[in-house]
C-alpha cells in the first residue's frame, strides 16, 4: 500500500511539474514575443466574426428542443413482492435480460422439497422478491400465480398467502384461488375457504375440485341434503373419483364411524373434513411427501404421537417446521419405566 501511495504521489508530482514547465515556457514566449496575434499582420477581423451580437441587438435564442412523446408500458401487477433488496431479497432488475416464456416454463420446476437450507432460503428469496417481470409474451395466467403456487408446493403457505394478498382484485388466476382456499382449509378458517369457493363458482369456474369443496361447505352449513346433491353433480364430470372424499362425505351424512382408509395422498380438503368430523388421522398419512400436509399432521391433535413424530421430522427437514416445534413433539413422548432403564 505504501509503494502504491508513493507511486501515486510521484505521478502527481510529475504531472504538476510538467504543467509548471509548460506554463513557464508559455509565459516566457509571451514575455519575449509580446502578445500573440490572432489575425495576420495588417488585417482586421472581418465584420460579423466577433463573438457576441452587434451593439443594440439581442442575442439569438437557441432553437426549441423537439419534444418526443413515448408511450410507457403498463406496469405488470405480477411485479409485486414481499421482499426488497434492503430486506434480504434480490434487486428489482432480477429478471433483466431473461425471456418470460422460458422463465415461466422453469418456475414450476423449482423443487418443492429439498433438505438444503441454502436452497430453501434461495427459493423463498427468489419467489418473494419485488422485481420487474421478464420481458416477452406471457404463457401462464399470471407470473404472480406461478410464484405463489411454488411457495405453496413447498409448504410455505404463510408466505404464499402474503404474496397472493398483493394481487389486485382484477387479477383472474385460478392458481391464486387454489392457494387461498387450501391455505384456509389447513388453518381451519372454513368461512374464508367457503367465501373463496362461492366467489369462484359465481364467475363460472366449475370442476370437480371446486364442486367437492362446495359440498364440504354445505356440510359445514348443516345442510346435508344440499351437500349430497352437490356431490351427485360429480358423476357428470370425467376423471377418477376421490374415494376418500366420498367416504368422508358419507360419514357426515350417516354418522358412520368406520375407520378411515389408509392413505399417503391426504389433501387439505381431506384434512379439514377429518378435523371437522373429529376423526383420527390414519398413521399412513404421515408418509406423504407433501410438505404442507407433513406440517399439518405434525401439529394436529387428530394424529397419533407416532404419526406426528414421523411427520414432524420430515417437515423439519423440508424447512416447514421449526426445530422448537419438533422438540415439543419429542417432549410429549411418553416412556415406560422399562424403556427408561433400558436406554
Amino acid at each position: 500500500m505504501i509503494r502504491h501511495l508513493r507511486h501515486g504521489i510521484s505521478f502527481a508530482i510529475c504531472v504538476m511539474l510538467s504543467f509548471g514547465v509548460t506554463a513557464a515556457v508559455s509565459g516566457q514566449q509571451d514575455s519575449e514575443g509580446g502578445p500573440i496575434r490572432l489575425v495576420p499582420s495588417g488585417e482586421t477581423p472581418a465584420a460579423g466574426t466577433s463573438e457576441g451580437p452587434p451593439p443594440g441587438q439581442a442575442a439569438p435564442r437557441p432553437t426549441d428542443v423537439p419534444i418526443a412523446v413515448v408511450a410507457l408500458d403498463r406496469p405488470d401487477p405480477s411485479s409485486v413482492g414481499v421482499l426488497t433488496a434492503a430486506e434480504g431479497g434480490f434487486e428489482v432488475s432480477l429478471w433483466a435480460g431473461s425471456r418470460r416464456p422460458l422463465i415461466e416454463a422453469l418456475l414450476p420446476r423449482i423443487p418443492a422439497v429439498t433438505p438444503s437450507r441454502a436452497l430453501q432460503s434461495l427459493r423463498k428469496r427468489l419467489l418473494l422478491t419485488t422485481a420487474q417481470v421478464p420481458s416477452g409474451a406471457s404463457v401462464a395466467p399470471s407470473f404472480l400465480g406461478l410464484r405463489v403456487e411454488r411457495l405453496a408446493a413447498a409448504g410455505d403457505y404463510s408466505a404464499a398467502l402474503a404474496l397472493a394478498a398483493l394481487a389486485p382484485p382484477q387479477m383472474d388466476d385460478p392458481a391464486l384461488d387454489v392457494v387461498r382456499v387450501e391455505g384456509a382449509l389447513l388453518s381451519g378458517n372454513h368461512q374464508n375457504a367457503c367465501e373463496v369457493v362461492d366467489r369462484v363458482l359465481a364467475i363460472g369456474r366449475r370442476s370437480p375440485y371446486w364442486v367437492r369443496r362446495l359440498a364440504f361447505c354445505r356440510v359445514l352449513e348443516g345442510n346435508m341434503a344440499r351437500a349430497a346433491l352437490t356431490a351427485a353433480v360429480l358423476r357428470e364430470f370425467p376423471g377418477e373419483p376421490d374415494l376418500l372424499f366420498d367416504q368422508l362425505l358419507s360419514s357426515f351424512a350417516e354418522g358412520a364411524e368406520a375407520p378411515i382408509a389408509a392413505t399417503t395422498d391426504l389433501a387439505p380438503l381431506h384434512f379439514a373434513m377429518i378435523r371437522a368430523a373429529r376423526r383420527a388421522l390414519p398413521d399412513s398419512a404421515a408418509d406423504t411427501a407433501n410438505p404442507a400436509m407433513l406440517r399439518a399432521i405434525a401439529t394436529s391433535a387428530n394424529a397419533s404421537i407416532e404419526a406426528r413424530l414421523r411427520a414432524g421430522e420430515a417437515a423439519e427437514i423440508a424447512g416447514v417446521l421449526g426445530a422448537e416445534s419438533l422438540g415439543q413433539i419429542y417432549a410429549s413422548l411418553a416412556f415406560s419405566d422399562a424403556q427408561r432403564t433400558n436406554v
